[in-house]
C-alpha cells in the first residue's frame, strides 16, 4: 500500500543523498569551493581581519579565502563572492601521519625552491597538503575546485581571427 511506497521513496531518496554527497567536493568545516559564499564563511569565522578582505583567524587556524569578484573570475562560472579556494594554516602543528592519508590517492611533489617542502595533492578531490618533510608537519591545507567541477569552467574566449589579405591577381 501507500506505506510501502512511502518507505521506498524515503529509502530511495536517502540513497540519492548518499550517492550525491561525494560530488560536493572536499570541504573545510562545511565551506566548499565553488559552492560556499562569503556569507557562509563569515557566518562561520566572523568578519575578515581588519585591513584585509579575505583573511580570517580563529583559535585553531589562519584562513585565507579567494573569492570570485565577477562571473568567470579565476575561470569559474560562479556568482561574485563565491569561494574559489581556501588555504588553512593550522596554528597547532598538524602531523602528516595523523591525517592517515591514503598516499596512493595523492601525487607527491617536491617544492622546486624549498628543499624540505613537499606537496601531497589530489586534483580529483581538490586538496593540497603542504608538508615540512623532516618534521612531518602539515604547514597548510588548500581546498580548491575538484576535477569533476570542470563543468563550471568558463568557456575560453575564441581568439580573434587574423585578417587575411585578398590575393591580387
Amino acid at each position: 500500500g501507500t506505506k510501502k511506497t512511502f518507505r521506498l521513496a524515503i529509502t530511495g531518496g536517502l540513497g540519492i543523498l548518499i550517492w550525491v554527497a561525494p560530488a560536493l567536493g572536499k570541504s573545510w568545516r562545511g565551506i566548499t569551493p565553488l559552492r560556499s559564499t562569503r556569507a557562509d564563511v563569515e557566518r562561520l569565522l566572523g568578519a575578515p581581519e581588519p585591513g584585509t578582505q579575505a583573511l580570517y583567524r580563529d583559535k585553531e587556524d589562519v584562513v585565507r579565502v579567494t573569492y570570485a569578484k565577477i562571473q568567470c573570475d579565476y575561470g569559474w562560472r560562479v556568482q561574485p563572492n563565491t569561494v574559489i579556494s581556501l588555504t588553512i594554516q593550522p596554528k597547532v602543528p598538524l602531523k602528516l601521519i595523523d591525517l592517515k592519508l591514503n598516499e596512493k590517492r595523492f601525487e607527491k611533489r617536491r617544492d622546486l625552491s624549498l628543499e624540505n617542502v613537499y606537496y601531497y595533492l589530489s586534483e580529483t578531490e581538490g586538496i593540497n597538503y603542504t608538508v615540512d618533510s623532516p618534521a612531518g608537519v602539515v604547514t597548510s591545507i588548500e581546498y580548491y575546485p575538484m576535477k569533476r567541477d570542470r563543468r563550471l569552467k568558463c568557456a575560453l574566449k575564441p581568439k580573434p581571427k587574423g585578417r587575411t589579405l585578398a590575393s591580387i591577381s
